[in-house]
Formats: structure tokens, sequence, C-alpha cells
């Protein structure tokens, strides 16, 4: 069974690294796999010692298809379609309010999350019991991030002002 926290494989596509020492190919690619994270992980260790290496993409929809070097745009595409996807999960799940989900590329590193901002903090406790988190509430700001099906996912709610007639 998988866990709201476990990432989604990226529908369609397999990744794998290609390990280049210089122009010479040590391994034509790692071991596929369809997470983008698990990928992008292999990669940035590999590059230590290999710096040359190169992350590689290919369908996995049963044909032989070659493996091909993955461009920052590509990479992008796919992000998005993977923050849509989890859009689609989250208005599909009925213990949540309908909300207005934003596709956001604040987190860097070819990857984008899902945020929302909110008027009452219900729901941002709702949000976070679905993705089994905690709300953080810090000056006049109730929020809620975690890593759902491989996306991070964040929810945000400005408090009121106390007035001065409660003080």
């Amino acid at each position: 069974m998988t866990s709201s926290h476990t990432p989604a494989p990226t529908p369609g596509i397999t990744f794998a690294v290609r390990i280049k020492d210089g122009a010479t190919i040590v391994a034509d690619h790692t071991e596929p796999t369809a997470d983008l994270a698990v990928a992008r992980t292999r990669l940035s260790a590999l590059r230590r010692a290999y710096p040359e290496s190169l992350l590689l993409v290919r369908p996995h929809d049963g044909s032989d298809a070659d493996w091909r070097v993955a461009d920052d745009d590509e990479l992008k595409r796919i992000s998005y379609g993977r923050a849509a996807s989890v859009i689609g999960h989250l208005v599909a799940n009925r213990d949540l309010p309908l909300l207005d989900w934003a596709i956001s590329d604040l987190i860097g590193d070819d990857q984008v999350g899902v945020s929302v901002h909110v008027v009452r903090t219900e729901m941002v406790e709702a949000v976070a019991g679905v993705l089994g988190c905690e709300t953080v509430t810090e000056s006049r700001l109730m929020t809620a991030t975690a890593t759902y099906r491989g996306v991070q996912v964040s929810i945000r709610c400005y408090l009121p002002a106390e007035s001065k007639a409660a003080a």
C-alpha cells in the first residue's frame, strides 16, 4: 500500500543516470527508476566523482525506446505534470474543501510544488490531517507543509490581528 508520503512514479517516464568521466562513458545507465527524486539523488551523488554524468529519460511504455539526455525544459514540464496530478488528487479528496490550488516553482532544482492561501484555519487543519503533518503557527500565520505523492504541498492562512478591545 502506498502512503501519502510515498513519491508517485512519473507516468510514462523512466529515469536513469549515465556515468561519464570526461568524454568516456563509464556506465551507459544506472538502474532505471520511475521516481524522479531517486534519479536526482543518484545524479547528485555520482557527480561528486563524475561531474559530467547526465540524467537520462525514456518512456516506459513497453517499447525499446533509447535513453536520451533530459534537458531543463523537459524536467520542468515533468515536474509541472506531477504537480498537476497532485492537485487532481487533492481536489478529488472528499475529506477536503474545494480550494484554489496553484503550482509554484519557488522550490528550485526544476521541482515545483503546490500551494494555496485560505481564510479559515479549519481548512489548514483539514489539509494537514490529510497530509499527515502538523500545523505551525508563527506570529499571524498558520501553515502546513508536507510532501504528498512526491510533491511539496503547502497551505497558509493569515490570522487576524487581535483587536484592542480583546487585549
